[in-house]
């Protein structure tokens, strides 16, 4: 599902009000997969946890895990949890079900997509626009081709009427950053790493994503995935 205005307090609250039936139906197929998929977690403070969505059919939560852990430890240890969650690469319908109800939740902090995904919740307005940290140093990318990471942004008027666009870097292509395929078995081509716009924790967040990022420039022994 795809929501066809930007996101905004009103135009939110009168597509719930015509729509809400459709977002019954998507939390119950979301409890479903939820429960399918074992995603249940403890609750933490906002500012203190860092959750990491992968979307990946060539690895899991129990390695990429092991991954953070150290980076957790050594970079952010104010953290009372740094954890991940894979995504299995199922069917549109179930994975759109999934983010849909994720991402408009406020749950996830940091998000691995493969392309398609990353597109459309990008130009919904759904990640951070990372242009400006990346400029100032705040995220550093080695050197990485940035273009694929650029999303058109419609820009709206009151009355909902388009009246320019911008583009914004809203993901990492992640096609250079082979340290993932060799350290956790993540399959990293047409992959992006984006923050969510939702997630309450900037602070924390932004500069852990760098981190991650540079974990995943450097080399690392073949997991043989």
């Amino acid at each position: 599902m795809r929501l066809k205005t930007p996101i905004n307090g009103e135009e939110l609250k009168t597509h719930f009000t015509y729509n809400l039936w459709k977002y019954v139906l998507l939390v119950v197929a979301a409890v479903i997969i939820w429960s399918m998929w074992g995603d249940k977690k403890p609750s933490y403070a906002e500012d203190k946890k860092i959750e990491v969505y992968v979307m990946t059919s060539t690895t899991d939560s129990e390695i990429i895990n092991q991954f953070l852990e150290p980076l957790w430890q050594e970079y952010a240890p104010e953290m009372e949890s740094v954890v991940s969650y894979t995504v299995p690469i199922l069917d549109e319908y179930s994975m759109t079900q999934y983010f849909f109800t994720r991402i408009y939740a406020g749950e996830g902090d940091i998000y691995f997509l493969t392309e398609d995904y990353f597109k459309e919740y990008a130009a919904q307005g759904c990640f951070l626009p990372l242009e400006e940290l990346v400029a100032n140093g705040t995220i550093q990318t080695g050197g990485a081709d940035l273009q694929n990471g650029y999303i058109k942004d419609v820009i709206y008027n009151s009355d909902q009427e388009p009246v320019s666009t911008e583009s914004h870097l809203y993901g990492i292509p992640l096609d250079s950053f082979d340290g993932y395929q060799s350290k956790i078995g993540l399959y990293n081509k047409k992959m992006f790493a984006s923050i969510v716009v939702f997630n309450k924790n900037d602070e924390n967040v932004i500069p852990f994503f760098n981190v991650l990022l540079q974990a995943g420039m450097e080399a690392g022994e073949d997991t043989g995935n």
